[in-house]
């Protein structure tokens, strides 16, 4: 008898600790500036409407939109502040998140990997980009749920933000405690910023680091693209097929005054 109100009150216990587990485990939904579920539902309309993927779609696998993984809010870190300035609030941690703007963009990822930007224009959310599965994407620069939920691991949060920074390629999930501000990120060239995507820092060790890569130290400039420095362009081809033409051109001429004087 002993033994098996034992078993029930063990049983009991095991249960309830799972539930209180779950009840503090990390979830997009539970943070409204990540993940807006009401505003959701105009997404989920301007999606199925949107021509894009219709087209596009139509060129190669149908997309399912009913498998989406992940869906967050994306902020923008304001377009007159450059890089630098940027890089240097961060490991200053002087206020970088007071020039990140309301303004935001929806990215929705699908178990296939597609990705689509959604951008808000006269008060309806249309599609500004899609990327397919089958194309040659940048699948690191999306916050995908298991992504999110290792970010945010182990720390009490008070709120959740992600937000863009154009110049470096890079979305930061900026985790915010009582007493440290985190931010992890996930950008499409890792190999540029030197950050590990995907992984927690404080906002002082990403910008120490951040100071030694291209973008701090050879920063892009106007129409430039990639992670930073110049762009290499390959003048020798050039000159070769230059001086193959001009060979060929000379060639021309010589036999043509040759026919020219025989005829003479």
């Amino acid at each position: 008898m002993r033994k098996n109100i034992f078993c029930i009150i063990l049983i009991s216990l095991v249960a309830y600790a799972s539930l209180f587990v779950r009840a503090f485990e990390a979830v997009p939904e539970a943070y409204p500036e990540f993940y807006d579920s009401e505003e959701y539902g105009d997404i989920e309309t301007a999606l199925l409407q949107s021509e894009i993927i219709t087209v596009t779609s139509a060129l190669g696998d149908s997309v399912d939109l009913s498998k989406v993984v992940s869906a967050y809010k994306v902020y923008h870190y304001t377009d007159e502040k450059n890089s630098h300035q940027f890089i240097d609030e961060l490991a200053d941690n002087s206020g970088f998140l007071k020039n990140v703007s309301g303004e935001y963009h929806w990215m929705v990822i699908t178990d296939e990997n597609a990705a689509i930007k959604l951008v808000k224009s006269s008060n309806r959310w249309e599609v500004a980009s899609f990327r397919h599965p089958s194309s040659l994407g940048k699948p690191s620069q999306d916050i995908l749920r298991d992504a999110f939920k290792n970010a945010v691991a182990g720390i009490e949060i008070e709120s959740v933000k992600a937000f863009e920074v154009a110049d470096i390629y890079t979305t930061f999930l900026c985790v915010q405690t009582k007493e440290t501000v985190y931010v992890v990120p996930f950008s499409s060239r890792p190999d540029f910023s030197l950050l590990e995507n995907g992984k927690r820092y404080t906002s002082e060790e990403a910008g120490k680091i951040l100071r030694t890569s291209d973008y701090y130290v050879a920063p892009l400039k106007p129409g430039q693209s990639g992670g930073g420095g110049t762009v290499q362009i390959r003048v020798w081809p050039f000159i070769a097929g230059t001086a193959a033409l001009i060979l060929i051109a000379a060639g021309i001429v010589f036999v043509l005054r040759k026919c020219k004087v025989h005829k003479g």
